[in-house]
This record gives structure tokens, C-alpha cells and sequence, in this order.
């Protein structure tokens, strides 16, 4: 979800969480806790309510992808272990 979230803050080049949350048809609650998660984790930030993603999107050489691809699987992982307690 993490993933479909951050995709949707590059789409809609930025986003407050209820425009985030209509786009991808699901509730602020859960938007919001992912929002919340993914900025503690510098990939995306907000500027004034509009989240949007972080520096560590920005540099699109090879190697960096490769990072942000490792980094997110890290994200989704933690995510995973911290709503399924």
C-alpha cells in the first residue's frame, strides 16, 4: 500500500490526504497512517498539509534507483511488521 501511496503523491505531484485518499479510494485513517510512516522514513515530506515524495526520489541515476527499490522493499516490510502486530 505504501508503495500505491507514494505513486499517487507522483501523479498527483503532491497531495494533502484527503485528495490522497479519494484518488486511491481509500479511507484518511489508512492514508494518513502510511503518509505518517513514510515521512518518518525521509520519503516524502510535508510542506504545509501537501506531502509530497522526499529527496530520496529526486536523483534518478541508476545506483539511486537501485537504492530507492532496496528502501522501499525496507519500508513495506516495516510496515508490514508493525500493522500486523
Amino acid at each position: 500500500m505504501s508503495i500505491i501511496v507514494v505513486e499517487a503523491l507522483q501523479r498527483l505531484d503532491g497531495a494533502g490526504v484527503s485528495k490522497v485518499s479519494k484518488y486511491l479510494e481509500t479511507p484518511k485513517s489508512t492514508v494518513h497512517d502510511h503518509l505518517w510512516t513514510l515521512e518518518q522514513l525521509a520519503l516524502v515530506v510535508n510542506e504545509d498539509g501537501v506531502y509530497k515524495t522526499g529527496p530520496r526520489f529526486l536523483d534518478r541515476d541508476s545506483a539511486t534507483e537501485r537504492r530507492r527499490k532496496s528502501s522501499i522493499r525496507d519500508v513495506d516490510q516495516e510496515l508490514f511488521e508493525r500493522f500486523s502486530r
